[in-house]
């Protein structure tokens, strides 16, 4: 079981440094190993991260699949804690493929942000207002507006976390932030 977890976030690990292709095999394999010790939990959210895998293998139809298929086990289980993450991949996936899919998306990127706060889940709700961000910067491109949009959601969310925190996440939020208005966390 420990040895199966470990080996799934190796398989995360080495997703996020760009070995992708076998960061999805260690993560898949991993799962393999860990649903044969007949656990349950988790088995969403470690599928979900299977799919954001897939994702930036620019693989949208394996991932979403694998959304598919891990919604049916959050179904069964009522297990709702990955639930938000799981919008927000899922919108995500929905975005990267061709198509009108912004209703949809943007869907789930709001499901994944109420979720989340009510959770208390800052960084799922911190990723999934980024995401919605961006929705609506392509939403605007998309209509050849030259608006700059409603950041204040994205601000908001980005004053809960401290001066002190830097993570990835929240550098991107910040670099959004800064891209609309350059006198915004200028340091």
């Amino acid at each position: 079981f420990f040895q199966s977890c470990a080996q799934m976030y190796l398989g995360i690990q080495q997703i996020r440094n760009d070995a992708i292709g076998s960061g999805i095999n260690v993560l898949t394999d991993g799962l393999v190993r860990y649903r044969a010790c007949q656990s349950k939990l988790g088995v969403p959210k470690w599928m979900t991260y299977v799919a954001e895998g897939y994702q930036y293998a620019g693989q949208q139809d394996q991932a979403l699949q694998m959304l598919n298929e891990a919604k049916v086990e959050m179904d069964d289980m009522g297990n709702e804690y990955f639930r938000a993450e799981w919008a927000r991949v899922r919108a995500t996936s929905l975005l990267s493929r061709t198509g009108n899919s912004f209703p949809e998306a943007q869907a789930l990127f709001e499901e994944a942000i109420g979720l989340s706060r009510a959770q208390g889940a800052h960084l799922f709700e911190l990723t999934a207002t980024v995401g919605f961000t961006r929705l609506q910067q392509l939403q605007r491109q998309h209509r050849q507006d030259s608006g700059v949009g409603d950041m204040r959601q994205l601000a908001q969310v980005v004053d809960r976390f401290s001066d002190q925190q830097l993570f990835g996440h929240l550098a991107v939020a910040k670099g959004l932030l800064q891209q609309q208005d350059p006198a915004l966390f200028a340091s």
